[in-house]
């Protein structure tokens, strides 16, 4: 095999590891969505907020991570297609 081929088949592996974690990230991202529905939902009967704090970080984390994984794999498509 050439180390063109080679280098291809090895951006391919973490292309899919990239997609594989963009997947999980914005599974988690929903899951969180969810949650923070429920707790608003079920919050509008209780005196104090139950919504935690550390929620909507996480959410904006999640959301910075996956502009960060979008990138990374647009970045390395490009430089798959020079190769």
């Amino acid at each position: 095999m050439s180390s063109i081929a080679e280098l291809r088949a090895a951006l391919a592996v973490v292309r899919e590891q990239l997609c594989a974690a963009h997947a999980s990230a914005n599974s988690a991202r929903e899951s969180l969505e969810e949650s923070g529905n429920v707790f608003l939902e079920v919050g509008r009967n209780h005196p104090e907020p139950l919504l935690p704090p550390e929620l909507p970080k996480a959410v904006e984390r999640l959301d910075h991570a996956l502009t960060v994984l979008v990138a990374a794999i647009t970045s390395l498509d490009g430089y798959t297609t020079r190769l």
